[in-house]
């Protein structure tokens, strides 16, 4: 019996959605651990940025390799990087809003009663949760295309090139 090619393709696109939502709370965590390097370095722009492709790499390699193309793999690359960006940001509502944090309990749900709860929790939304994400999903949509575009044509040119030695 031939497995449903269809369904399998759906289920790999699923598990890349997946490993970008996960990923995107994982980065929430790893940024805060990482805050001390400084704003302003090098090394914190590197380990900032840099822990991005840990998902990416795996996803691209294994998507080129099955689709023998740098646009699946692209796109791959995008969905998890985009789906990342959503998840941090959604994360850092719930942590404000449920969890809470030392520095910003105005926004907790104990403080519902507060008069300024829902003008502050409006500032915030829209300020930092939905503008971080339209910032950073730009970034994901390009860099992640390009990203995946780099990778998947490194190694796809890598394997044709060992192809081309053994024949």
């Amino acid at each position: 019996m031939k497995p449903n090619v269809e369904a399998i393709s759906k289920k790999r696109w699923k598990t890349y959605a997946l490993i970008g939502l996960l990923f995107g709370i994982f980065d929430f965590f790893y940024q805060e651990l990482t805050a001390e390097i400084g704003s302003t370095s090098i090394l914190r722009l590197l380990v900032a940025t840099g822990v991005w492709l840990l998902p990416a790499i795996p996803v691209v390699l294994y998507e080129a390799r099955l689709s023998q193309t740098t646009w699946k793999p692209a796109l791959a690359n995008v969905l998890v990087w985009v789906m990342a960006v959503i998840s941090y940001y959604l994360y850092m509502g719930f942590k404000l809003l449920i969890i809470g944090q030392a520095a910003t309990q105005e926004l907790h749900i104990s403080s519902y009663q507060d008069p300024y709860f829902w003008s502050n929790w409006k500032n915030v939304f829209v300020g930092d949760i939905l503008g971080g994400m339209v910032e950073w999903l730009a970034v994901a949509v390009v860099g992640g295309c390009l990203v995946g575009g780099v990778v998947s044509a490194v190694y796809l040119g890598v394997r044709k090139m060992r192809v081309l030695k053994t024949a």
